[in-house]
């Protein structure tokens, strides 16, 4: 089993669904009319999700893959699966007939090709697969992102206060090794849930452009970093609040 497909995989899905939750979010948060925006932003989801099986072939794929996706199987064995069911199979694919019989096309002969071609790219495959997972589960989850949406709407006031992560250096990596630090030590949703999806959600509400390779730039430089190393911002929080309660209570005394 490839440990390393299968995460990336994951992670891919992860991530992908994290952009159209926030998207969704975003349109829903402007709308002027909410109501309508809901029905057709719930249209629009119908309809990418019935483009992934546009045609009789692409559905059998899509099948394919979520019968093995659905029991749990790694995502290698599906790969070499379609392989042997697409890839391997012989170039000589008779053209055949419509329901007229004088309409002979060489439409499916075409498509065949082509889903050949998908079958044997294993990068264009993936991408397909994880937008496919990625609607399939935000069709799911779509009731209740625009019920939470609707029931939080009121909450807003003109009050709320704009927060903005304002990191000296710039370093990105800083907001993540925190959000991680504090998630980890169960202070955020007491340790449990996404953890990419909670640092995204708060690099939104803290303003933090994270890039779309922030999770390979912490995970590398937790690879390239001694085991002793203690990631600075920790230190910096904590002597920053002891300075606060010590200017505090000298300012007390003085009085």
């Amino acid at each position: 089993m490839d440990k390393k497909l299968n995460e990336r995989f994951e992670n891919l899905v992860s991530r992908y669904s994290s952009v159209l939750e926030r998207n969704i979010q975003k349109r829903m948060k402007k709308a002027r009319d909410k109501e309508f925006t809901a029905g057709e932003i719930r249209k629009l989801v119908s309809s990418i999700s019935d483009e992934f099986v546009r045609s009789s072939e692409i559905k059998k794929m899509i099948d394919l893959f979520s019968s093995h996706y659905k029991l749990g199987e790694p995502i290698d064995v599906f790969f070499s699966v379609v392989r042997d069911v697409y890839v391997t199979e012989s170039e000589e694919l008779p053209a055949q007939k419509f329901e007229d019989e004088n309409d002979i096309s060489d439409y499916l002969y075409d498509e065949k090709k082509e889903l050949k071609k998908l079958a044997a790219d294993e990068r264009k495959l993936i991408r397909l697969l994880v937008q496919f997972v990625a609607f399939q589960e935000i069709e799911k989850k779509l009731p209740d992102i625009l019920k939470l949406i609707d029931k939080n709407a009121g909450k807003e006031t003109i009050s709320q206060y704009p927060v903005k992560w304002t990191s000296i250096k710039d370093n990105k990596n800083d907001f993540v090794q925190l959000i991680y630090g504090l998630h980890k030590a169960g202070y955020l949703n007491k340790g449990k849930g996404e953890i990419t999806k909670i640092v995204e959600s708060l690099a939104d509400t803290f303003q933090v452009d994270l890039g779309k390779n922030w999770q390979s730039n912490l995970s590398s430089s937790i690879h390239k970093s001694k085991r002793d190393y203690e990631p600075p911002i920790f230190n910096k929080a904590k002597q920053a609040y002891l300075y606060y309660a010590e200017d505090l209570v000298t300012a007390k005394k003085d009085q």
